[in-house]
């Protein structure tokens, strides 16, 4: 399915998860939707993917709650109130241990770069 070319782990989880779910096929098939709804419609595989990365650059966390969200969709589409509970919980487990392959996004990255340094000039000798 080509996840490892994709820069962020979480997006890639996402996508692998897909295919385990739907078969690749059937995950390729909704990342087009998925990426067609957010205006970004690809072609083909490689311009999916790369359009992935310019969506997690914008802000990645953002993108893997529409992911996921986009595949509570699909799964309330199908029908099938047995099992809706099932997959709902699968899918909120995955969305907890895939918050850890998160990067800290804009905000987070900025936080880090002025408490660093802040640290460095409160540190530094006069």
């Amino acid at each position: 399915m080509g996840c490892d070319k994709i820069k962020s782990q979480a997006v890639a989880n996402v996508l692998a998860s897909w295919a385990w779910g739907s078969g690749v096929t059937g995950a390729k098939n909704s990342a087009y939707k998925f990426l067609a709804n957010e205006g970004e419609a690809a072609n083909n595989w490689t311009q999916a993917l790369a359009k992935f990365d310019k969506l997690t650059k914008e802000n990645e966390k953002v993108l893997v709650a529409r992911l996921n969200a986009h595949r509570l969709k699909f799964y309330q589409s199908l029908g099938q109130p047995t099992f809706i509970k099932g997959w709902t919980n699968r899918l909120n487990d995955f969305m907890k241990f895939n918050e850890k392959f998160i990067g800290p996004g804009i905000v987070g990255g900025l936080a880090l770069i002025v408490g660093a340094a802040g640290v460095f000039f409160l540190t530094k000798k006069k």
